[in-house]
């Protein structure tokens, strides 16, 4: 996954996500209009499903990827 940062400030926060029994998350910071690596995701094969979010002190996004 890479966490896109389309503001004028840096931004830092948790990217999580769900895959059906899979789960996972790291801390990222993005620069300015930048982009930033936030790691691998396995789907399993019975996985209905894809959640990932972006949390920051101030509020999160979260999306839902049905499959």
């Amino acid at each position: 996954m890479t966490v896109l940062n389309d503001t004028p400030e840096s931004v830092s926060g948790t990217v999580s996500w769900t895959a059906g029994d899979e789960t996972g998350e790291t801390d990222v910071e993005v620069e300015a209009y930048g982009r930033e690596p936030a790691g691998d995701l396995t789907v399993p094969d019975d996985a209905e499903a894809v959640e990932t979010s972006f949390g920051r002190a101030d509020g999160a996004v979260r999306n839902i990827y049905r499959l």
